[in-house]
C-alpha cells in the first residue's frame, strides 16, 4: 500500500512542471454510510458529518485541469437494530425487556485525512465534472451507543482507497460549489477470523463550497 501511495504522489507531481498553480480552501457536508458483504440484519442510516481542507489546482487548458485536495473528513454510519431482547445478567435469568424487544441505535465514527486526485473537465463555462482516485488515512474510529463511546480503531485498516466523482460550478470570482460521491473500493474491515467473513466498504456524498485564490 505504501508503494501505491508513493506512486500516486510521484505521478501527480510529474504533471505539475510548467503549470500554473492555484490554491484554495473548501468545506461542506458529508452524508456517509458503509456497505457490508454479506449484509447483516441491521437498518442503516446516513451519518452526517463535515469535511474541510485545501485545494491545489493546475489548469492544463480551457477545458481541462488537475486538482488535488487535502481534507479532514468525518465519515461512518448510523445503525439501528430492532426487537433486541434483554435478559438478566446471569445465565437463566428471565427476560426483562418489553414484549417485542427494544431498538438499539449506534453510530460508527470514522475520521480520515483524504487525498483526492481529480481530473476536471469544463464542458461549459464554469460548469465542470471531476473524477479520480482518492486515498484515505484513518485518524481514529469510534462507536457510540447511548452516549458511551468505544475505541474501534483496531477493527479498521489505516488505509482506504476508492473513486471520487462529481459535478460543480466555478464562478469567475473564484467561488466553487460542488457535489461529489465517493465509492470506497477497499475493504476497511480488519478483523481476521474463520468465523467472520465480511467486507466493509465506504460510501460518502459530499456537498461543498470552496474558494480559489
Amino acid at each position: 500500500m505504501r508503494k501505491i501511495i508513493f506512486l500516486l504522489l510521484v505521478v501527480y507531481a510529474g504533471t505539475l512542471k510548467g503549470q500554473e498553480l492555484k490554491f484554495g480552501v473548501k468545506a461542506g457536508l458529508n452524508l456517509s454510510s458503509l456497505r457490508y458483504d454479506p449484509e447483516p440484519p441491521i437498518n442503516f442510516k446516513l451519518k452526517p458529518g463535515f469535511h474541510i481542507g485545501g485545494i491545489f489546482q493546475y489548469k492544463l487548458s480551457e477545458k481541462f485541469a488537475l486538482e488535488s485536495q487535502l481534507l479532514y473528513s468525518q465519515q461512518g454510519v448510523k445503525t439501528q437494530l430492532e426487537n433486541v431482547m434483554l435478559y438478566g445478567s446471569n445465565p437463566g435469568d428471565p427476560f426483562i425487556g418489553p414484549p417485542n424487544g427494544i431498538t438499539v441505535e449506534a453510530t460508527t465514527m470514522l475520521n480520515y485525512i483524504n487525498l483526492p486526485i481529480l481530473a476536471k473537465y469544463y464542458f461549459k463555462e464554469g460548469l465542470f465534472v471531476n473524477l479520480g482516485p482518492q486515498l484515505g488515512y484513518l485518524i481514529n474510529a469510534k462507536a457510540e451507543e447511548k452516549n458511551v463511546k468505544f475505541d474501534m480503531k483496531e477493527y479498521y485498516t489505516d488505509i482506504d482507497l476508492g473513486l471520487n466523482g462529481g459535478l460543480g460550478y466555478e464562478f469567475p470570482n473564484g467561488i466553487i460549489v460542488n457535489a461529489n460521491y465517493y465509492l470506497g473500493l477497499y475493504d476497511i474491515y480488519d478483523v481476521k477470523s474463520p468465523f467472520i467473513e465480511q467486507e466493509v466498504k465506504q460510501n460518502v456524498i459530499q456537498f461543498s463550497v470552496g474558494y480559489l485564490f
